[in-house]
């Protein structure tokens, strides 16, 4: 994978929701021009994106069609991967035909923008995926009744645009509003209880502490041995108390468990709180990356911390400063997420971008390579999906 990888730059890599926020897709945003072929060593394979991250579908540009093989496409899963095809593409000789020849070979096509009123896209191309930064939604409809296909809307900055793409029958959406769930229902209880049980993990507190606090929170205690019964951990007999939930789980796992129970408050019934996987994925990822960067156990810990706790305040309407109180994090810590200082600051700043916009940003100052970066990436979005699945 190391030869293929050193031709391949670093690019973002964004997710895509549906309507109830649950994620379908992955937009690649690889650089103009980039060969499709230098991507497929991280798709394919037992540790690629398609094994990894099962549950959605890969878009991705494709500057060149006719660049592309079907015989390239053959450890491919049928339909896991989404073509964006330039509008410029659609009156150049034979391209329907070598369109079906990929079809074929397992992949599916969007357009990539908008076409002229008198272009009928080739018939392979089933949706289209309009960059709401750069194009009308009017001119968009004029496109979209020649396809029959679920469209994607990206770089919406927020509720509102939201609101428009779904009025203009888009049913795939990725941008900044994400980041702007609107107000949870959440009790307000639980979540300090859940703050409280997170001061005590971090302090290393007894046990019995422990099970005090759980013990008045009938859904947390609920969730915790639900988990600790579940078949990830197989016990071989029930486990009924919260001493033996505690020392199954292991304090670092439940310290994960309780972080991202602070996301887990859904905004609506049946629909997904959508900080809740990207919080997942910015606390891995900043955790591989640390790591990447030649970071210790510990520092990865507080990379880990970093990432999760990045987007809190959003999901409980206070300021950052009295979540970080609460907590009693250590100052690296707070810094970097107060004030984005520090070599863990730094490298927050680079995985929102990494997770959020087109233009990568330069990790050579991380001293990581793009054979570190993509399994990092990889691993992220990993459990990222199994949070949200799970959730």
């Amino acid at each position: 994978m190391t030869n293929t990888a050193n031709f391949l730059p670093i690019c973002c890599v964004q997710p895509v929701a549906n309507v109830r926020q649950s994620w379908v897709s992955l937009m690649f945003h690889l650089p103009p021009q980039q060969a499709f072929s230098t991507l497929l060593p991280w798709l394919t394979g037992e540790q690629g994106f398609l094994a990894k991250v099962p549950s959605v579908t890969l878009l991705i540009p494709c500057a060149d069609p006719f660049a592309i093989n079907p015989s390239d496409l053959d450890q491919v899963p049928n339909g896991r991967i989404i073509l964006l095809i330039p509008p410029a593409c659609c009156d150049q000789a034979n391209v329907e035909e070598h369109l079906r020849s990929l079809q074929v070979a397992g992949v599916r096509f969007m357009l990539d923008g908008c076409v002229p009123s008198h272009v009928q896209p080739p018939l392979p191309i089933a949706a289209m995926l309009l960059r709401c930064g750069h194009g009308e939604l009017g001119k968009a409809r004029e496109t979209m009744r020649k396809l029959n296909g679920l469209h994607c809307a990206i770089e919406i900055e927020n509720s509102s645009r939201l609101g428009d793409c779904r009025a203009a029958s888009f049913s795939w959406f990725a941008g900044d509003f994400m980041l702007q769930p609107g107000a949870t229902k959440d009790d307000g209880t639980s979540r300090a209880r859940l703050l409280r049980l997170l001061a005590l993990v971090e302090r290393d507190a007894d046990i019995r502490e422990l099970e005090t606090l759980l013990k008045q929170d009938m859904s947390l205690s609920f969730h915790l041995l639900k988990l600790v019964n579940s078949a990830a951990f197989a016990p071989a007999t029930p486990i009924t108390s919260f001493s033996q939930a505690i020392n199954v789980l292991g304090r670092r796992q439940l310290q994960r468990w309780l972080q991202l129970l602070l996301y887990a408050r859904p905004l609506e019934v049946g629909h997904a709180n959508p900080l809740m996987p990207l919080a997942a994925l910015r606390a891995s990822l900043m955790e591989g990356l640390c790591a990447a960067s030649g970071g210790d156990r510990a520092t990865q810990d507080q990379a880990f911390i970093v990432g999760m706790f990045s987007l809190l305040h959003l999901v409980i309407g206070t300021a950052l400063s009295d979540v970080i109180s609460a907590l009693k994090l250590e100052d690296v810590v707070a810094q970097a997420l107060l004030k984005q200082t520090g070599p863990l600051g730094d490298l927050l700043k680079a995985v929102e971008q990494l997770t959020r916009q087109e233009v990568a940003p330069d990790l050579s100052h991380f001293h990581i390579s793009a054979e570190e970066y993509w399994p990092a990436m990889i691993k992220a979005y990993h459990w990222a999906t199994v949070v949200l699945q799970d959730s």
